[in-house]
């Protein structure tokens, strides 16, 4: 079960790391939208944006279920 929480934490820590390099890809996105010389490449882009904003949504989703499942192995090692 030990391996299993390092496990784990090592994907939580590997998610954030994804989490703060979409979110570099979103800021960039931003320049591109604002740079856009058509409103259908603007569109575009917003829409690059909106799958990028979900894809963090879901990996915060999934690490709080390993967050969980950390804090209930936890309490089944301390009993």
């Amino acid at each position: 079960m030990e391996d299993n929480v390092d496990r784990w934490s090592s994907l939580i820590q590997k998610n954030e790391d994804v989490i703060s390099r979409i979110e570099n890809q979103i800021d960039h996105c931003q320049d591109l939208e604002q740079d856009a010389r058509s409103s259908d490449f603007a569109y575009t882009v917003r829409g690059w944006i909106e799958e990028k904003y979900q894809k963090i949504n879901d990996i915060r989703q999934t690490n709080r279920e390993l967050e969980e499942k950390i804090r209930s192995v936890q309490n089944k090692l301390n009993n």
